[in-house]
């Protein structure tokens, strides 16, 4: 029930495709989403030997753009290395002071983060700990009026 949540992070490169009710759930409800990968994930998100996001990922990304009523994106990985799309905002931070983290945020006509990806160099795959704090820094900036169902997004929530 999408409607519930001010935004998602799916983790360890789950692919989603859903019923045409929950398509339509996910196309009413507008739901800020970040996808998370890194060098040594499964192969449906990271693309080891190009060193770039997997086809699966590519089309998550833009399964979620199309549900929150954007354009979706033709990748370019030489323009836009790893990511292959021009993002309106990207982060790098160093995770835990021993991985490099780089975000990147496709934003909405009205200026709200709504499709994310976030990247983190040669980490293994597993369930890292600082990904929960990568999820946090994603979801505090959302809330859903339970009222309209509208986003609200705070980009100084701390």
């Amino acid at each position: 029930e999408p409607s519930v949540f001010a935004a998602a992070v799916p983790m360890a490169a789950a692919g989603y495709t859903g019923t045409a009710e929950q398509q339509a759930k996910l196309k009413a409800a507008r739901l800020p989403v970040m996808f998370t990968t890194s060098s040594f994930d499964l192969g449906g998100a990271f693309d080891q030997v190009n060193g770039n996001i997997a086809t699966g990922y590519q089309s998550q990304i833009n399964m979620f753009l199309g549900y929150n009523g954007m354009k979706t994106v033709e990748y370019d990985f030489k323009k836009y290395p790893i990511c292959g799309f021009k993002a309106d905002r990207i982060i790098r931070v160093l995770s835990n002071g021993e991985y490099n983290t780089h975000r990147w945020y496709i934003n909405d006509d009205k200026g709200i983060p709504m499709v994310a990806l976030s990247y983190t160099e040669n980490l293994q795959h597993a369930l890292y700990p600082e990904y929960g704090i990568i999820a946090w820094d994603f979801f505090k900036h959302y809330s859903r009026d339970q009222k309209t169902g509208e986003i609200k997004y705070n980009p100084y929530a701390d």
